[in-house]
C-alpha cells in the first residue's frame, strides 16, 4: 500500500471517528434539552480537572449543556432543576428554617448549549 492511500485512510477514519463524537454530542444535547431535571445531589465526585459528576441517590446524572466544576460551590443536599426546554440549570440550598434558596443560576455552556430554542 502506497503512502498516498495510507493518508486517505487514516483521515476518513479520524473524519469518521469526530463525526461520531459530533452526532453523540448534539443527540445527548438535545435529549437534555427535552428532559426536566429534578433531582437532590447525594453525592459528589471532583475530576482532577475540577469538573464534578453529580448523583442521585446512587444514580449518576449526566449533564451535557452545562459546566458545573469544584467552582460552581455545588453541596451535597443541593437541589438541581432544569424544565424542559428550560434554559437556566437552577441549583437551591436549603436553609436553616428548611426552605430552599437559589443560590445560582447557570446557563448553557455546551457544544450546542446556545443552538436550541428555550421557553
Amino acid at each position: 500500500m502506497d503512502i498516498k492511500k495510507r493518508k486517505i485512510i487514516i483521515l476518513s477514519i479520524a473524519l469518521l471517528l469526530f463525526s461520531g463524537i459530533f452526532v453523540r454530542n448534539f443527540i445527548n444535547s438535545r435529549k437534555e434539552y427535552n428532559l426536566t431535571l429534578s433531582f437532590v445531589v447525594s453525592k459528589i465526585e471532583t475530576s482532577d480537572s475540577g469538573s464534578v459528576k453529580l448523583y442521585d441517590n446512587k444514580e449518576k446524572i449526566l449533564i451535557y449543556n452545562y459546566r458545573l466544576s469544584k467552582f460552581t460551590n455545588l453541596k451535597i443536599g443541593d437541589s438541581i432543576y432544569k424544565g424542559s426546554q428550560q434554559q437556566y440549570l437552577l441549583i437551591f440550598r436549603k436553609e436553616v428554617d428548611g426552605k430552599y434558596k437559589l443560590i445560582s443560576k447557570e446557563k448553557p455552556t455546551g457544544m450546542f448549549g446556545g443552538f436550541w430554542t428555550y421557553k
